[in-house]
């Protein structure tokens, strides 16, 4: 969306007004001409029903010649061409009427009725719809001479003389065309309205998807000339300076990543020579209590800032994706018969006891040693096993417990790491596995504390196709659980 020429703007307020009187008009409109073309249709129905009357009125006075002069023919004449339909006049050839349902005199001679013998006048009614037809037929004698005329009229107009013909389907679909066209153009310009409200809605909900899968490159060019255009031209000028922002942050991250590991990198070299020459000092003779003091110190807190570099090396390839997965098959359980043994070294000081628990899904023994080949990167399990075991080690107090537990499954393997410390804080159990985490001082009051063994470890597992949760044990103790998809070979 530019920041080009706007189209008016058109509230969707006015539109649903604007959308209601429209169809109140075009409602109108449609039914005035439905009504006009139905009262057409009936002024022709209703004179094809007197002309068909008319037409059997002649062919009587036909088929009766002069007898039809007699009055005793009124009741015949009167049934086939009843006054509800017109009117007829029997006369003498001079204009002298004889009798039926209209008993002026209509023409004042005989030559007045010649000239209209056989002349079908229509006179229509002005500003309605409809009309008058007159016609004056002669009565022939036996020898064809004109004994007298028969003059009929009826007047024709729509639904003409019959209470029948009211309550034929045409009527009442005439009477029902206002609900009819009030429905229908309800339907179409709601339609209409429909499309201009859900097309800047879709819009804006795909924009809403591609930015939740953290796809920013797009542009949303829909356009509307009411809210919604305003709300999704806002849309994209938040895009593009959520864009920009992301791009500055990521640029800084990826910057500090590169700064992160070139020191991680870097401060190794110094850090041994350090190292190197404060066991020198260690190692010389006549050296005094204070100078060994000092030694012992410079060692230990080299030790702790090459921890920290090494911790900090890693983390900076697991978030540059520059480490690699290499699966290979390994002996599972000669694996970990190694790992409990430095494991136990290292809480000999803190006489921390650690122990290992293995189950076979298939024999469900407890034991260290075997013949099962796993398919996994012995590097990295033995990894996330070292960062367990040591943030367990940091927590547990002396005299304490820690417990290995492995449970090898179908499809996979289930690892538990469980200490007998104060275990976690309420509501830290997902916090734990942040980058650079520190909780409650009760957790963190040793000194070696970094905040990474954690994060490197739930960074792993997500490689590996695996899951982690932290949680307390009922009867004290914190507990790190984890699954890793693997492919297990038995009996080899």
């Amino acid at each position: 969306m530019g920041e080009g020429k706007r189209r008016i703007r058109h509230s969707i307020r006015k539109q649903m007004i604007l959308s209601v009187i429209l169809i109140g008009v075009c409602s109108f409109a449609a039914t005035l001409v439905t009504y006009i073309l139905a009262a057409h249709l009936g002024v022709f129905a209703g004179q094809q029903r007197v002309m068909q009357k008319g037409a059997k009125l002649e062919a009587l006075v036909r088929a009766q010649g002069a007898a039809v002069l007699n009055r005793r023919m009124e009741t015949s004449l009167t049934k086939t061409f009843p006054q509800t339909l017109g009117v007829y006049e029997v006369m003498r050839p001079d204009g002298m009427p004889l009798y039926g349902s209209e008993t002026r005199r209509l023409y004042d001679s005989a030559q007045s009725v010649a000239r209209h013998l056989n002349i079908e006048n229509v006179q229509p009614v002005r500003g309605l719809i409809g009309g008058t037809v007159t016609r004056l037929m002669p009565v022939l004698g036996a020898n064809g001479t004109l004994v007298g005329a028969v003059y009929y009229a009826f007047s024709f107009h729509p639904f003409q003389g019959s209470a029948e013909f009211s309550r034929t389907p045409l009527v009442i679909g005439t009477l029902m065309t206002p609900f009819f066209f009030i429905g229908l153009f309800t339907y179409l310009f709601s339609r209409r309205l429909s499309r201009k409200v859900n097309r800047p809605v879709q819009t804006l909900m795909k924009a809403i998807q591609k930015i939740q899968a953290r796809d920013l490159d797009f542009v949303v060019e829909e356009k509307s000339d009411n809210e919604l255009g305003d709300l999704l031209y806002a849309f994209e000028k938040m895009r593009q300076d959520l864009k920009e922002a992301l791009l500055r942050q990521w640029s800084l991250e990826e910057e500090r990543r590169e700064l992160l590991a070139a020191i991680s990198h870097d401060v190794r070299t110094p850090l041994t020579m350090i190292r190197g020459h404060a066991e020198l000092l260690g190692e010389m003779e006549g050296r005094s209590s204070t100078a060994a003091r000092y030694a012992e110190t410079i060692l230990r807190n080299v030790d702790r800032v090459t921890h920290l570099m090494s911790d900090l090396h890693t983390v900076a390839e697991l978030e540059r994706g520059q480490f690699a997965i290499r699966p290979r098959l390994v002996a599972l359980r000669e694996l970990l018969g190694a790992k409990i043994e430095e494991y136990q070294t290292w809480a000999a000081a803190e006489a921390i006891r650690v122990d290992l628990s293995y189950a076979d899904a298939q024999d469900d023994t407890d034991a260290v040693g075997g013949a099962e080949l796993v398919m996994l990167d012995p590097d990295r399990f033995a990894q996330i096993l070292d960062n367990l075991i040591a943030n367990a080690l940091r927590f547990t107090p002396r005299r304490g417990q820690i417990s290995l537990s492995v449970e090898q499954r179908e499809d996979g393997l289930s690892v538990r790491v469980q200490d007998s410390g104060r275990g976690f804080m309420a509501g830290d159990e997902n916090k734990v596995f942040r980058k650079f985490y520190q909780s409650d001082p009760s957790r963190t009051e040793g000194e070696h504390h970094r905040g990474l063994g954690l994060y490197i470890v739930k960074t792993l597992v997500e490689a590996c196709g695996g899951t982690i949760a932290a949680r307390n044990a009922p009867t004290g103790g914190a507990i790190v659980e984890l699954f890793l998809p693997v492919h297990i070979l038995h009996n080899l």
